[in-house]
């Protein structure tokens, strides 16, 4: 194989785990009660904590109109507050809400039993692999998106 076919295989993977993944996982909507996209809302907001509806918007690489709607969602099952800026009113920001916060660490420990049956076939060292060149990846991918 090629560089090029190498990289493919890779995305082939990638995607069939989160396929995998979706359906009947921590994710789905039916035990997390939102939708994967509201998910990675709830992920980045716990991850990086309070932002802009535009930070959210290009974090998910949707239109703003698109942010808010999913936003607003959120906002009305209780896992997300949006606060508006002092001394700027045109500017909102969105954070997790308490209940966000204990609903999201209430489904990581659900989520970390599978992604420890996921990972068991994996030696110590294949799993310190993994986890340099996935952060390796992610570094490459701030830097791109800068």
């Amino acid at each position: 194989m090629n560089r090029e076919q190498h990289i493919e295989a890779i995305f082939k993977n990638f995607h069939a785990i989160k396929r995998a993944y979706h359906h009947g996982s921590r994710f789905s909507h039916r035990h997390f009660g939102v939708t994967m996209t509201q998910a990675s809302v709830l992920m980045l907001l716990m991850h990086e904590g309070r932002k802009t509806m535009s930070e959210v918007a290009l974090a998910l690489g949707v239109s703003k109109s698109a942010a808010t709607q999913l936003l607003d969602s959120l906002i009305e099952q209780g896992f997300v507050e949006r606060t508006q800026d002092e001394k700027d009113r045109r500017v909102a920001y969105v954070d997790l809400s308490r209940n966000g916060i204990r609903h999201l660490k209430r489904v990581r420990r659900g989520g970390a039993r599978q992604m420890t049956q996921l990972f068991d076939l994996l030696t110590d060292e294949e799993l310190k692999q993994i986890e340099t060149i996935t952060a390796k990846l992610v570094g490459r991918a701030k830097e791109i998106r800068k």
